[in-house]
């Protein structure tokens, strides 16, 4: 296939000095956990070289980044860049790094190429606080809304919280308290607002963001739709994760597939690890136990399964602090709220 055809993929063009470096990042790139999101256009050896591809650069819908060091550019390339747009050609220098560790290039890799979506004309979005917090969660509906909806009840009563629901698949926060869920901008209470996005709001109260299911990290770098570019945003900002699933063999593989995924674009965000829905059952206890093995170094929550609080709280339009402030479910939420 032309590269020219591959619109889905990146086109890596390398201009440095050192052979060996440029070797190792180029195989990086292209490795198993890449596949598809990369693909290799040319190795420019001299800076006449550089400034001949830049003076020939043509893309409509392709996409390419450029990593090069400090020596890669004469007077004439740097020129020709400024005429180029951002979008179309992302640009790394190797030398602006704090050091040359793959890892480190990997995730500045990562940063430029999804820089040149959120700087898109299509995208205004506000910029996350570091301090945010993220709450995302597998396929099978394991309760994201629910925990993100109590979570922020729970930490309104010390300060001020802003709850912007921007999951993709269903909005429904602001209908689990009553309002309708096309409403802009909803005051529960004194301490905490209900958005539907963040486009038009000023965050200054601590931000809680119901993200719905995570995407498929290695693919959300250089996806172009709201969904995946909110989401990586949150990571971006260093924000803290919390990461929802229930006791399912399928979902133990989702949040597996997560993890790996947070390493292959070298997020540092703290993710908390919440198992919702937890019962007594023989399966759901060895599920547990595996989940438990699995995340040892990361804090890790269980809230139990209790359909009929649940159900209340949602004909009551009311968290679960009101209706039932002894139960085991609530428990579970404020043990999450103290890591926070």
């Amino acid at each position: 296939m032309n590269l020219t055809e591959k619109i889905s993929e990146i086109v890596v063009i390398t201009a440095l000095s050192e052979a060996d470096l440029e070797d190792s990042i180029i195989k990086c790139l292209l490795d198993s956990e890449m596949e598809g999101r990369f693909c290799l256009g040319s190795r420019l050896l001299s800076t006449s070289a550089v400034t001949n591809w830049l003076s020939q650069f043509s893309s409509a819908s392709q996409r390419f980044i450029l990593i090069h060091d400090s020596s890669a550019f004469s007077a004439e390339s740097e020129h020709l860049i400024r005429d180029i747009e951002i979008q179309t050609l992302s640009l790394l220098n190797i030398d602006s790094l704090k050091s040359r560790e793959i890892s480190e290039i990997k995730r500045a890799i990562h940063l430029v190429t999804r820089q040149s979506n959120l700087d898109s004309p299509e995208s205004h979005q506000k910029k996350i606080p570091d301090r945010a917090i993220g709450i995302s969660g597998t396929t099978g509906s394991p309760g994201t809304t629910l925990v993100a909806g109590n979570l922020a009840f729970e930490l309104s009563r010390s300060r001020a919280i802003l709850l912007a629901d921007l999951n993709p698949r269903k909005k429904d926060l602001a209908f689990l308290y009553g309002a309708k869920r096309w409403d802009e901008e909803i005051l529960i209470s004194n301490n905490l607002t209900i958005v539907s996005s963040l486009e038009a709001s000023e965050i200054k109260s601590d931000l809680i963001i119901d993200l719905g299911v995570a995407p498929e990290l290695t693919h959300a770098v250089t996806d172009r739709r709201k969904a995946a570019r909110d989401f990586m945003q949150v990571v971006e900002s260093n924000a803290r994760i919390i990461f929802v699933s229930q006791p399912e063999i399928n979902e133990l593989h989702e949040v597996e597939r997560f993890l790996n995924g947070l390493g292959a674009i070298g997020a540092r965000n703290e993710v908390i690890f919440v198992l919702n829905k937890v019962n007594k059952s023989a399966r759901a206890r060895s599920i547990e136990k595996r989940f438990t093995s699995r995340l040892g170094k990361y804090e890790r929550i269980y809230l139990p399964l209790d359909l009929s609080i649940v159900d209340r709280c949602k004909a009551q339009y009311c968290p679960i602090a009101e209706l039932a402030p002894q139960s085991r479910i609530r428990k579970g939420v404020l043990d999450l709220a103290s890591l926070l």
